[in-house]
Formats: C-alpha cells, structure tokens, sequence
C-alpha cells in the first residue's frame, strides 16, 4: 500500500473542519489506545469512539493521592482511581502509564482494584528501572495476573539492531518476570526494524508516543500490536471545538467518502 492510498483510510478533515468521526477500535487490525486521558473533556471524546483502551498517567500529587497526570507535582488532578471507575462502567479498558516510583506503584494497584479493573481489561506500562525492576514488574504480575504488562525498550533499540541475539535475550529475562509485551517510540530511529525484530521473535509489540498523521501513518506501516495516539490532537473528536454549532450526523470510519 502507498502512502498516498493509507493517507485516504485515515480520518481527515472535510471542509475546513474537524471531520464527525468516531475513532475505530482497531485501525487496518491493529489496536488503537487512546493516549494521555487525564482531563476529563478529553476522557467524554475517548467515550463517544469505538477505541476501546484509554491510557492514564500515574503521578504522587503533593497531597499524597494518586492522579492521573502527565506533569508531576501538580495539584487538582483528577483522582486515578476515579478515572478507573468511569473506564469500567463504560465498560471499557485502562493502560496505566506508571511515571513515578516508591508510593505510585502501590497507589497503581489499589486503585485498579477499588475499580475493579483485572485480566484482559487492564494494562500497566512503567520503565522498569521507575517500579524497581524485577521486584515491582513480579509484584505487579502476583497482584494482577493476566493483565497486560509492558515496558519500553528505546534504549534497547540499537543492541536490537545490531546484536539482536544479546538484545533478544535479555528481553526473555525480563519477559521471565512477567512482562508480555513490549513499547517502542515512534520516534526512535529505525522504529520499524526493531518492531519487525520484536514481531518475527514472537513478541506482542506497542508503538507509542504517536502525535501526528505522518507518524500514524509510520506506526501502521510497521504493524505493531497496538498504537498508543494522541487520537484528539491528530483528529478531534466528534464536538471537540464545535460546541457553539449546529449538531451533525457523526461519521463512522467507514462511511468516509473515499
């Protein structure tokens, strides 16, 4: 497939406008996930889509509550727990992006408890060195087993390239202590290979840190498990900027003229 010919399967503006479209769960059979929904406005546009994860920050507010945040010692954040309990009534699922250590990862695990969110409905993505290696990654898998567990692997990248048999092996140590899937930025260099390596050797994969059209574009070409998108920034959402106007028929993906 050209460029050209994905560009026309993505959701684009009509008329000088934001498109009314609603997000798909999956884009060309790959997982899409809503990146960042920290703020609530943002979590009603996730709502009104067809993506069925929804990823939250995990910060220490100074107050000592977990929130969701992407920028640490704030106040006024929306409570994670909270957020987690609108996921599950909405009856959809949560990614838990881990960004602090010591008291969060604690915080991480009560909340998804008190909202009952387990199994095949939650994910936890931390750095491995943030939640204390092995300790935090199997404390995590003891208290949650079957959810989705994932750690990046930028760094790793250059060894994934030229010494993948070194590289590939250390990633089954981590894999050993309960990680089954494994992220990549989308700006990392040569993104792709290490994908296409991670793939042919079995691994579910996740691009993330997806901003813009032209890097969605790059992220589908590599055929990653899933997409982790800033959905509202690269399209709108149905109502976002147009609240003041007339209420129009929402598009579906594929009722989009081609």
């Amino acid at each position: 497939m050209t460029l050209s010919e994905r560009e026309l399967r993505l959701p684009r503006w009509i008329g000088g406008s934001p498109a009314q479209v609603t997000w798909p769960s999956e884009l060309e059979g790959i997982e899409l996930v809503w990146h960042r929904l920290n703020r609530a406005h943002d979590l009603r546009y996730f709502l009104q889509s067809e993506v069925r994860w929804a990823e939250f920050d995990a910060r220490l507010e100074p107050s000592g509550v977990v929130v969701a945040s992407h920028t640490p010692g704030t106040r006024g954040d929306r409570v994670l727990a909270n957020c987690l309990a609108d996921i599950a009534s909405a009856e959809r699922s949560a990614k838990i992006d881990i960004k602090e250590g010591g008291p969060v990862l604690d915080g991480v695990i009560q909340a998804a408890g008190s909202a009952k969110m387990r199994g095949r409905n939650l994910w936890f993505n931390a750095a491995a060195e943030v939640i204390g290696g092995h300790k935090g990654v199997k404390l995590i898998a003891r208290t949650h087993p079957r959810v989705r567990l994932s750690v990046p692997v930028d760094n790793l990248a250059p060894w994934l390239l030229v010494a993948p048999d070194q590289a590939l092996d250390l990633l089954a140590e981590i894999a050993s202590w309960g990680v089954n899937r494994f992220s990549i930025s989308v700006q990392t260099q040569a993104f792709q290979d290490v994908v296409a390596i991670l793939t042919e050797s079995g691994w579910d994969t996740n691009v993330w840190d997806v901003s813009d059209r032209t890097q969605m574009e790059d992220a589908v070409a590599s055929r990653p498990s899933s997409i982790t998108a800033d959905l509202s920034v690269i399209l709108p959402s149905p109502g976002l900027g147009r609240e003041n106007e007339p209420d129009e028929p929402r598009r579906t993906w594929s009722s989009l003229p081609e």
